[in-house]
């Protein structure tokens, strides 16, 4: 009887084991690599440009930051429209990723500054190559050194109406 008890006892635990390695690997988090192709189209989002631009065609949209400037949120939508991104199809928040979806995206910054910085990052994303050549850069050099106001993606490419290196 001992034996018998001991051998349901067993069974029990490795059953209970067992179900709490399924469970843990169920909701374990996907491990992705850390390369990108430059190629590569961000995963497509289930928020629609017409929702972002309800409020981001308003040309008088903008916010007031930590410092006291205004940040200017408008997006033209003609401009993006004819833009590489926006001929290609991309939405707003294939490169907007780390925006939560109530007003203000949970973001907050003290300068117009610091906001662009922060939002050049996403370009990497896709254009990895030249992030890459960017990192190595005079430009890079200078905000290494402190410089934040060096030049990065968008200060040349524009955020939103950026063409094809060919376009004129």
């Amino acid at each position: 009887m001992r034996l018998r008890n001991y051998f349901i006892m067993s069974g029990a635990i490795m059953f209970i084991i067992a179900l709490g390695l399924v469970v843990s690997s169920a909701t374990a988090a996907p491990a992705f690599s850390d390369a990108k192709s430059v190629e590569a189209l961000p995963p497509v989002a289930t928020v629609t440009n017409e929702a972002c631009l309800a409020c981001h065609q308003n040309p008088q949209f903008s916010i007031t930051l930590g410092n006291g400037e205004q940040y200017d949120l408008y997006v033209s939508p003609d401009e993006f429209n004819h833009s590489i991104h926006g001929e290609a199809g991309y939405l707003c928040v294939q490169c907007h990723v780390d925006f939560e979806p109530e007003m203000g995206h949970g973001l907050n910054f003290n300068s117009r500054r610091e906001a662009t910085l922060h939002l050049n990052k996403s370009c990497g994303e896709c254009h990895q190559t030249q992030a890459d050549q960017e990192h190595d850069s005079a430009h890079a050099a200078a905000r290494v050194a402190g410089n934040l106001e060096a030049a990065i993606c968008s200060d040349c490419h524009t955020a939103h109406a950026v063409e094809r290196l060919k376009d004129p």
